[in-house]
């Protein structure tokens, strides 16, 4: 078990987030999970589209029956929301329990010349990763996918910035690819989401919970076209001030070709991901009809 501190700067944040903060610095989070428990019903009735594909994975994935669903999507909000507060938390300087399970192969990499990739998800939280490993010899360029505002992303980046981290945004030129592969190249680390696909027309399907899934091929791609080892990063809530992080690495398939290799590693990391998700379904951020069928 490992214990972490982190405390961040509210410069640049919307007042909204820097009052939240601030008010954690003194009044604890738990306070702020009670508030969340009371305006959760009219944050369902207000995200009903997303609410119905939480729904359905449960219903489908699981069996389980409408009422039971139900109380499993609020469990999953409430879950959900107490990990964005948690991260709010890690700036205010709360302290975090974080248990490592295989991150002797991250540290090993990290040590190398070698450049790798790093497979994240959505699936608790990502943000609490990097504040346990931290990059000693490399530089990690992840990628990641506009959906705030200029201001927090502005912030996102300084906050990643002291972390030995870049961040890198999709190009519609596609000039983000040149980055993440020259960085490969340069043996350093990259960080890509491996369960969203944004549109790309490049993808391959996967087994995934009982059903047929699109995944991003450009991830695996990225990694065959050089040899790079992968690894999966999952960090999950236990408890209230308290997470696990789990590291696995994916080894390739002798005897395989390019285009096999790759939808190997693809179905690889599916069921990574599904052993994960049907340990910690509550945690799993999922909000739209993920699977084709």
């Amino acid at each position: 078990m490992e214990h972490k501190e982190w405390k961040g700067k509210t410069d640049g944040l919307p007042w909204m987030q820097q009052t939240l903060i601030r008010m954690m610095r003194v009044t604890g989070v738990r306070f702020f999970y009670f508030i969340m428990a009371l305006v959760l019903p009219w944050y369902l009735v207000l995200r009903h589209k997303s609410y119905l594909a939480i729904y359905h994975f449960f219903r489908r994935r699981f069996g389980q029956s409408p009422l039971r669903a139900f109380l499993s999507v609020c469990r999953s909000e409430f879950t959900v929301g107490q990990i964005v507060m948690d991260r709010f938390a890690a700036h205010a300087g709360h302290h975090f329990d974080i248990e490592l399970e295989g991150d002797d192969l991250w540290w090993q990499l990290n040590d190398s010349d070698e450049g790798f990739v790093q497979l994240s998800s959505h699936v608790g939280s990502l943000e609490l990763t990097g504040y346990c490993l931290k990059a000693r010899h490399k530089r990690i360029y992840a990628l990641v996918f506009e959906g705030e505002s200029s201001t927090v992303m502005k912030y996102r980046q300084t906050l990643f910035e002291a972390n030995n981290i870049e961040m890198v945004v999709p190009k519609e030129d596609m000039s983000h690819i040149f980055i993440l592969s020259a960085a490969l190249r340069d043996g350093m680390i990259v960080s890509i989401p491996g369960d969203r696909v944004y549109g790309s027309q490049k993808t391959v399907t996967c087994d995934f919970m009982g059903g047929k899934a699109d995944f991003p091929l450009g991830p695996f791609l990225l990694a065959v076209q050089r040899q790079m080892p992968v690894l999966t990063i999952y960090t999950l809530r236990v408890s209230a001030y308290r997470y696990r992080t789990f590291v696995e690495r994916l080894d390739y398939t002798p005897g395989l070709n390019s285009r096999e290799q790759m939808t190997r590693m693809a179905q690889k990391y599916a069921s990574s991901l599904e052993l994960i998700v049907k340990r910690y379904p509550y945690q799993w951020l999922n909000y739209y009809e993920f699977w084709k069928e």
